[in-house]
């Protein structure tokens, strides 16, 4: 069973997956324009897929080999057309997406998260060794920082949690995964 087509452009797509589009640009029907579907990532090679007509609707498709060459982020899309008769070329729809992770493969750490994991290890040095000192974010801290390093570690954990919550979001998952009812 083929993948159902998507009709508008998705908020986010997850990298290693195909994606099927059914995109109407209705200044640009299918009967008078070519179609290309260009995504974009700063940086980046563009990722390219040609647009077959589909009455005046255009059918992109973003196989599994393209999205999983695709860095995790923020990236752009334009679907770009041709007129057949004259050879003028139009943005005929355009905006942003998120690539999502493939679950499939190694997630590195956010910086983020790597922060966090370095300020934990100081904090236990610390916590563990009244006299050692430290280095964390190239500064040098001893015992006396301590409190200060506790507040560095829960803005860290602010931080990691929102980004947590935002890529559940963009999965379409509730950020807790838990739901607690309320009864009277």
């Amino acid at each position: 069973m083929a993948l159902p087509l998507l009709t508008i452009f998705p908020q986010s797509i997850t990298s290693g997956d195909t994606t099927r589009l059914q995109l109407s640009l209705p200044e640009c029907p299918a009967s008078t324009y070519t179609a290309t579907l260009i995504l974009n990532q700063p940086g980046q090679a563009a990722v390219t897929c040609a647009g077959t007509a589909s009455g005046d609707n255009f059918l992109f498709t973003i196989t599994a080999t393209q999205s999983s060459a695709m860095l995790v982020g923020a990236w752009t899309w334009q679907a770009r057309a041709t007129q057949t008769s004259s050879g003028d070329v139009t943005t005929g729809a355009a905006g942003d997406f998120i690539v999502l992770a493939n679950p499939a493969s190694t997630l590195t750490k956010s910086n983020a998260q790597q922060q966090l994991d370095a300020a934990n290890a100081a904090l236990l040095l610390l916590a563990g060794n009244p006299d050692a000192a430290t280095n964390f974010n190239g500064q040098s801290i001893t015992s006396v920082d301590i409190p200060k390093m506790i507040a560095v570690v829960r803005n860290l954990k602010a931080l990691v949690a929102e980004e947590k919550n935002e890529a559940a979001g963009l999965r379409g998952d509730a950020p807790s995964r838990s739901i607690r009812p309320y009864f009277r």
